[in-house]
């Protein structure tokens, strides 16, 4: 294996061509040579240099001509442009055009190396970071798969309908969704929100999802499993100044009753098919993780509920959201989307409020979307 860097010289002067030539070999480079353009492409067909020292004006194609191609062809190797002395603005226009660096004829052939070192060493450091970001780009893919088998799957029974959309800023997001069914009638829904976005918003909220898993499983109450992650997540990951949002609701057919508990997360939206009208369970208690006590039994909201009801939950990227004004959607303007678009199946309805929010907003989500509708049959 050849560990020697590699050189492209191309020039149309056969003494200075030569003359770099022996140079470069003789401070240790591997080096190739072309008379203009056109023969450094053919080279560049089946070799790729770690540079290339090309003469600016040459017969046929010259530098600017060979410049323009090799970003056409994407081409990364790195030019270093020869020109003559008082040439300047071709100098600066060959730069603009893409080159790494230039000399001036005639070549100084100590700092000529310095250019050469100093080049290579940027075009590694480039190599490096273009590798690191496709490592990360990588990574991230992973973990939205990962995050995304985490999510549940639609429901369908004689009882329920639940349906959702999880649209996340980047790959992975910090909004998370568990729903747990304890049988055909009784059903637990919980949205929350953690602070930020990225890999640790993600792994927080994968971390919340197992938690509240565990919380149901044991038939604990909503006020009880979200004061147990309060007392998780300060006694957890306190240092790390992340909090979580999250309304909980306990789906009781038996009993025909809802048990929610609203920490500061945006409105929990009823919408009651039978009398036409819109109820709303508003935050409770501060977010999760901020106060050492913040629910408590008393700070949970049960109202009955029937069939042809529906719940809407949903994440605060709606409500924040701007529009080209300045005025922010807001609860009260998810509530009138609600009423007017309530008479929508679930799938109609996720689409509509998603295309509602497009229109409405001035600029490209700023943060995590997640929509969730239950209907009550």
């Amino acid at each position: 294996m050849n560990d020697k860097p590699l050189l492209l010289i191309v020039d149309d002067e056969d003494d200075i061509r030569e003359n770099l030539c022996e140079f470069a070999a003789y401070k240790g480079f591997e080096v190739l040579e072309a008379a203009d353009g056109t023969e450094a492409l053919r080279i560049l067909d089946c070799h790729t240099p770690d540079l290339m020292i090309s003469d600016l004006m040459m017969p046929g194609m010259g530098g600017m001509q060979l410049l323009q191609t090799l970003l056409e062809r994407q081409c990364e190797v790195p030019v270093v442009i020869m020109t003559a002395f008082g040439t300047m603005q071709y100098a600066i226009d060959a730069m603009k055009a893409g080159a790494a660096d230039f000399l001036t004829k005639p070549i100084d052939l100590a700092y000529m190396m310095k250019v050469v070192d100093r080049v290579l060493q940027c075009s590694a450091m480039r190599q490096k970071i273009k590798e690191q970001q496709r490592q990360l780009e990588e990574d991230l893919c992973h973990a939205a798969t990962i995050q995304r088998c985490l999510l549940p799957e639609p429901l369908e029974t004689d009882c329920f309908t639940l349906r959702y959309r999880y649209q996340p800023l980047i790959h992975i997001g910090g909004d998370c969704l568990t729903v747990y069914p304890y049988n055909s009638r009784r059903l637990a829904v919980a949205l929350s929100d953690v602070s930020g976005h990225g890999v640790s918003a993600a792994l927080t909220a994968s971390l919340i999802h197992n938690q509240i898993q565990f919380r149901l499983a044991e038939n604990q109450p909503p006020a009880q499993v979200i004061d147990w992650l309060n007392r998780f997540i300060l006694q957890n990951i306190r240092r790390a100044n992340m909090f979580i949002t999250m309304v909980l609701a306990l789906i009781d057919l038996d009993e025909g009753i809802l048990t929610a508990c609203n920490a500061g997360h945006p409105d929990l939206l009823i919408w009651h098919g039978r009398t036409n009208t819109l109820e709303s369970i508003a935050s409770h208690t501060p977010p999760i993780g901020m106060l050492p006590e913040i629910l408590g039994a008393r700070n949970v909201t049960t109202l009955e509920l029937a069939h042809d009801d529906r719940l809407l939950f949903y994440s605060d990227g709606f409500t924040d959201s701007h529009g080209p004004a300045g005025d922010m959607l807001g609860i009260q303007g998810m509530k009138e989307w609600a009423v007017r678009r309530h008479h929508l199946p679930p799938e109609d309805l996720i689409d509509t409020l998603f295309a509602d929010l497009a229109q409405f907003r001035a600029h490209e989500p700023e943060d995590d979307l997640t929509l969730v509708v239950v209907d009550i049959k």
